[in-house]
């Protein structure tokens, strides 16, 4: 699963990848305060960290006595564990980790969108890189839908290479 050399190349000199990268950053910090990751995400994700369970949601309401947690399954908990780790040890907020991940998947599918649509990165970067659309929900509303797109996206990279198998565990995951 590589992308051709020549579109990787394209895709970092580009002027539109930088301006993208950019935007993201500037979205990043503006939404440090954004009233989802502040209320729900980020105290889930700090609280699932300092009480490691099998059972976080359990753990959360227990302790919060607020039936308000974080409203996603397992797949989308542990995708944001690592960066919550990371800025534990740190010594970062919880609420930059969680943006942290959701730029490592916006990374993610822009890679799984190079594999899938090949020899057209100009149509990569402008159609899926510089969407107002997917910025706007990712980094200002906080929508979390960029871990399972990412995740069918590569799914579906899976199945045109006959890979069944891995396919549908990645399916299963976006599901």
């Amino acid at each position: 699963m590589a992308i051709n050399m020549s579109t990787a190349n394209f895709i970092l000199k580009s002027p539109l990848f930088w301006l993208g990268v950019l935007i993201r950053f500037g979205l990043i910090y503006s939404a440090l305060s954004a009233a989802p990751i502040v209320t729900w995400y980020a105290p889930f994700i700090e609280a699932s960290v300092n009480n490691l369970t099998f059972d976080p949601w359990s753990s959360w309401v227990a302790q919060s006595q607020t039936p308000l947690a974080f409203p996603y399954g397992y797949v989308m908990w542990l995708a944001f564990l690592p960066f919550a780790f990371a800025a534990k040890a740190l010594g970062i907020s919880t609420g930059l980790s969680y943006l942290l991940t959701l730029l490592t998947f916006d990374l993610a599918l822009l890679y799984a969108f190079s594999l899938n649509i090949t020899n057209r990165p100009k149509l990569v970067l402008l159609g899926y890189w510089l969407s107002p659309i997917l910025l706007f929900s990712t980094y200002y509303l906080g929508f979390n839908d960029i871990i399972p797109v990412a995740l069918l996206t590569f799914s579906l990279f899976q199945l045109k290479n006959n890979k069944a198998l891995n396919a549908g565990a990645l399916l299963l995951c976006a599901i």
